[in-house]
């Protein structure tokens, strides 16, 4: 509701964000700002509900399906801006095949880099205390791993560091000095070095905030210690604790590198090399690491599906094959 009445009082004055525009609205302006609000709210609603029968009734996380689903209905548009820009809607050739051809293959590579900062995770062993009931009251000791993300803080750097750019250029903008300005229209322009370097330590100071907040060593040792297991050749405990942050640490350092990379790139593109945005932002970005993060996860939980229903899925031979079963 908040959001839809900030939207309304923007479309009645755009003038006020700096937005060359002119909205003419019949009516009041208090009717108007209503509408918007009644209509916004409760699509949102619908949406929520939407998601919610998804989750229940289909494969996945509804909501992830929705937002993936919205990103991706914007590829025909580039892909019909790409036939524009390699080969002209009017005959005309405007842009070299050759760097079309290195734009698909390097954006080929962009994916597979994402696939693996998605799924690439640390392998910590544990080695864990069994006792078997079987054979009376003996110990055993098995061994297993505890899985630690590269990228465990997913797309929320990215999310929180595009806002609060967004909002520091326009507060600078709005102060009387002329450098505060300037410094103002360089955060906002998305291709200058400005933006860029401040938009890269914004993002790795939020990857570094949330595993801090949300990655706790000293429960996770504790749990080990419980449990009767332990991490081969560290004390349980503090030391196990300590162990586990260091790693967590030089994992995040990884991880947040490849996600900063990830979210340059369409600016890169973009600003560097005169791409549009509407090609360039498939090529990283919130955009990519949802499409690769929610296709993977559907599938995953598809095959885990399969494999119930005794078929070996379609990730192993490409064909859905029997086990023996109907």
């Amino acid at each position: 509701m908040v959001q839809s009445w900030t939207i309304a009082t923007v479309l009645l004055n755009p003038q006020a964000l700096g937005i060359n525009a002119q909205i003419v609205v019949s009516g009041s302006p208090m009717g108007f700002r209503l509408m918007t609000v009644i209509g916004m709210t409760s699509a949102a609603l619908f949406v929520m509900w939407l998601a919610d029968q998804i989750t229940t009734f289909g494969v996945g996380n509804g909501g992830s399906l929705i937002i993936m689903i919205n990103i991706t209905s914007r590829l025909p548009h580039a892909i019909f801006a790409a036939y524009e820009r390699y080969f002209g809607g009017t005959g005309m050739q405007t842009a070299s095949p050759v760097e079309l051809v290195m734009l698909l293959v390097f954006g080929f590579l962009v994916v597979m880099g994402t696939v693996l900062l998605t799924q690439g995770v640390r392998k910590v062993a544990i080695h864990a205390t069994r006792r078997s009931m079987a054979v009376g009251n003996t110990y055993g000791m098995q061994q297993t791993f505890m899985p630690l993300r590269v990228n465990y803080t997913g797309v929320m750097p990215i999310i929180f560091a595009q806002p609060i750019l967004q909002v520091l250029g326009w507060l600078f903008k709005k102060m009387p000095w002329d450098p505060c300005q300037s410094f103002g229209g360089q955060l906002s322009d998305m291709g200058s070095a400005t933006h860029l370097i401040i938009y890269a330590i914004v993002i790795m100071f939020f990857c570094f905030f949330w595993v801090a907040t949300q990655f706790n060593a000293v429960d996770i040792s504790e749990n080990l210690k419980k449990d009767g297991s332990y991490v081969p050749g560290i004390r349980p405990g503090m030391q196990t604790a300590e162990y586990l942050d260091a790693v967590m640490t030089r994992i995040t350092l990884i991880g947040g590198t490849g996600l900063l990379i990830v979210a340059l790139l369409p600016q890169i593109l973009s600003g560097a090399f005169g791409i549009p945005w509407a090609i360039s932002s498939f090529f990283g970005g919130t955009s990519l690491l949802i499409i690769v993060g929610v296709a993977l996860d559907t599938l995953r939980i598809m095959e885990s599906h399969l494999l119930v229903r005794k078929y070996d899925g379609f990730l192993r031979h490409g064909t859905l094959r029997g086990r023996g079963g109907v």
